[in-house]
């Protein structure tokens, strides 16, 4: 399953309703980053819900910026 992050974080992608959509699911996940950044609030609920996903594996691919936060998260 590939999950895309994917523009300003805290503005296009949301940390908690990040955290809840990963947390219904299982198996590997391959996320696409392409952000240039944003909220530190919003990026730290992404990075600890991907963080303690343990129901398959996480790959990061880089297919665009990945600047700031999106860095952090990856």
């Amino acid at each position: 399953m590939a999950i895309e992050i994917k523009g300003v974080i805290g503005a296009d992608i949301n940390g908690q309703e990040f955290a809840r959509r990963i947390s219904r699911l299982s198996g590997d996940i391959d996320f696409e980053i392409d952000s240039p950044g944003g909220s530190v609030f919003h990026g730290i609920s992404i990075f600890n819900a991907i963080k303690s996903y343990d129901r398959g594996k996480c790959r990061m691919h880089v297919v665009g910026d990945c600047s700031s936060m999106a860095a952090y998260i990856m």
